[in-house]
């Protein structure tokens, strides 16, 4: 078999050599992930009670039984706010819609 020489049209130089040159820094990074973390355990925290509280508590589960509007209205809030974060740039890097 007859093996091709493949030429690089891309310079061994980085564009990007000044861009994010403060992330490189190891301390930087680590509060990074850990702020990301937090952020993310704090979401599950309330995932986890608000499903605790509609799985354990009678009272909240004949309410929503009885009343199916509420289901249907966050259901529809929450399609609405996909579309506006995904539309939206600006929206969804703003707070506090940045932590959804």
């Amino acid at each position: 078999m007859k093996e091709f020489k493949t030429n690089s049209y891309y310079s061994t130089d980085s564009v990007y050599e000044g861009f994010g040159s403060g992330f490189s820094e190891k301390t930087i990074r680590m509060a990074f992930i850990q702020k990301v973390f937090s952020i993310l355990m704090v979401q599950w925290a309330i995932t986890v009670g608000f499903i605790s509280l509609f799985i354990y508590n009678d009272s909240v589960q004949n309410y929503t039984v009885q009343h199916p509007k509420m289901i249907i209205f966050t259901l529809v809030m929450m399609v609405i706010l996909m579309i506006a974060m995904t539309c939206c740039v600006n929206m969804r890097r703003t707070f506090p819609l940045n932590f959804i």
